[in-house]
């Protein structure tokens, strides 16, 4: 080994001290612990707006019209209290609002209304006029036939029947040879604009007697917004024997 000149060996040992120093502070790093320190990346987190003041004023507005035109059709006042309920998953139509009043007395149904504007129509008379208001004879691809079949069923108070199958509970008290006359509904398109729309569907007693029915409601919309509905009945048991 090479004798170092006094210069040298100051020099290297310097380099040692700044060495061991530099070493001791440095902070020793558990393998644990470095990877328990590891930040995972925040999940996006996606926040629905609330609604406006505005919008929220537009839906006290319509449920406050659609209660006052249901207390002035069954002439029910402030002390019978009425739920109003807004549908939306049937159609959309611009500014069509559709809603289901309440009145909260035994053995009441509920009223389906629509709003558009200021305007408000119940019941059957609610078809007629969404009819009239969009021209939907002359122009009925505005709804597919999947939403012709609900808006008319919503306002008719009628589950359009599929199949047999549908029947469920209810075919023990329908005769085979008038449960094989069921079949899927119908929607024909006419070139020249309007549309029919059949379809069969049980009728039910309300209050729950087991009297039921098997019924055809039948739909026919001009070309020029003329709205014609007829129901007609297969088979019932409303009278038989007890």
């Amino acid at each position: 080994m090479m004798s170092k000149s006094p210069k040298e060996f100051r020099l290297y040992l310097s380099f040692v001290i700044l060495a061991l120093m530099f070493a001791a502070c440095t902070p020793t790093i558990d393998p644990d612990e470095s990877s328990a320190n590891i930040t995972s990346p925040t999940p996006e987190v996606v926040i629905e707006p609330a609604p406006t003041n505005e919008e929220t004023r537009d839906e006290d507005i319509f449920i406050s019209l659609v209660e006052a035109q249901v207390r002035e059709i069954e002439g029910y006042d402030e002390s019978v209290e009425i739920e109003v309920n807004e549908e939306t998953s049937l159609v959309s139509l611009p500014g069509l609002r559709l809603f289901a009043a309440t009145p909260m007395v035994v053995d009441s149904l509920d009223i389906r209304c629509a709003a558009h504007g200021q305007q408000i129509w119940c019941s059957q008379g609610a078809l007629e006029n969404i009819v009239r208001q969009f021209s939907l004879g002359a122009h009925p691809e505005q709804l597919s036939d999947d939403e012709w079949l609900k808006l008319v069923s919503y306002f008719t108070y009628t589950a359009p029947l599929a199949n047999v199958d549908e029947l469920g509970s209810k075919a023990q008290f329908i005769p085979i040879s008038d449960q094989e006359k069921i079949s899927e509904p119908l929607i024909t398109r006419h070139q020249s604009g309007g549309l029919a729309i059949t379809f069969y569907f049980v009728g039910e007693d309300i209050m729950g007697f087991g009297d039921v029915s098997l019924n055809v409601l039948e739909v026919l919309i001009t070309e020029d917004d003329t709205f014609l509905l007829e129901n007609l009945e297969i088979w019932n048991n409303f009278d038989r024997e007890e």
